[in-house]
């Protein structure tokens, strides 16, 4: 009996210690969450006050930050190139009503039944930094080279009235149809 008894008592006891070191390694994962979370916060808020210093002394900046800030210059610059390259890539492919992504040789979106209608890229639409001539992309406010600010700018002409397609009626659902559209929107119904 003793000898079950003094078994007893020595599980008992590592059970105890094996529940122990669970609590322990469950507290230190804990803490060590809370100090990666803090962690992140912490560079965010580097970013953050970096982020405000680039664009408070971007255009003069202190010597001992100037070569970073033109490091960061830089890289806007290749982001620039980046999206004007996406752009391009996308407007190809994608539809301009629905902008479902479609075939680049499609005659008709495969979604909503839009003719496709394509046109020769004008490379005179090409927006340029009005400081140092780099192209830029669409929406940027600010060259990322020189760091000049942009002209906002003019919407594109809209059709003269007379020119613009007139809408048709969907015969099956009545909905509004594009007259340059193949397909109903709405209901899928091919149009006459």
């Amino acid at each position: 009996m003793a000898l079950f008894d003094n078994l007893k008592g020595k599980f008992t006891q590592v059970g105890q210690d094996a529940i122990q070191r669970t609590r322990e390694m469950s507290e230190v994962a804990r803490l060590e969450s809370r100090i990666s979370s803090a962690k992140d916060k912490i560079n965010g808020l580097y970013g953050e006050i970096g982020y405000r210093i680039y664009m408070a002394y971007s255009d003069k900046p202190l010597p001992e930050v100037a070569s970073l800030l033109a490091q960061v210059s830089g890289l806007h610059a290749e982001i620039d190139q980046a999206q004007v390259q996406i752009n391009a890539i996308n407007s190809a492919t994608t539809c301009p009503r629905c902008k479902a992504k479609i075939d680049r040789n499609a005659a008709f979106c495969s979604e909503c039944g839009l003719k496709i209608i394509r046109t020769a890229p004008n490379k005179q639409t090409q927006r340029v930094c009005v400081g140092c001539g780099k192209p830029l992309a669409a929406d940027v406010l600010f060259c990322s080279e020189c760091g000049t600010k942009q002209p906002i700018p003019e919407p594109a002409d809209p059709q003269p009235a007379d020119t613009q397609p007139v809408a048709r009626a969907c015969s099956n659902c009545g909905a509004s149809v594009p007259a340059d559209s193949a397909f109903c929107p709405s209901y899928g119904n091919k149009m006459e």
